[in-house]
């Protein structure tokens, strides 16, 4: 399956990786993008590897690393999944 960022997440992802470089250092915004493209690659294996949303039809919640999750869809049909957002406890939101 392609895997691929909405706008939202991609927004997001940007926003992540300056505050931490801004406040931690390149290779902590590196060690995350590291993280997320691993994340990605699985997803394109095995898209229903993480848990369902009890609140959202059709949504699962995937761990980054202990801070940070990504929202995404899986749609069969297109054979894509869609990470819809990206979100991380380490800045201020």
């Amino acid at each position: 399956m392609n895997v691929y960022l909405s706008k939202e997440a991609n927004d997001e992802l940007n926003e992540i990786l300056d505050y931490l470089e801004d406040n931690w250092s390149i290779n902590v915004s590196n060690n995350f993008l590291d993280k997320l493209i691993r994340v990605m690659d699985i997803l394109e294996q095995m898209p229903y590897s993480y848990p369902s949303s009890e609140k959202n039809s059709g949504l699962r919640k995937c761990v980054i690393t202990r801070r940070s999750v990504a929202f995404y869809r899986v749609d069969e049909a297109k054979q894509e999944v869609k990470i819809l957002s990206i979100s991380d406890s380490r800045r201020n939101l």
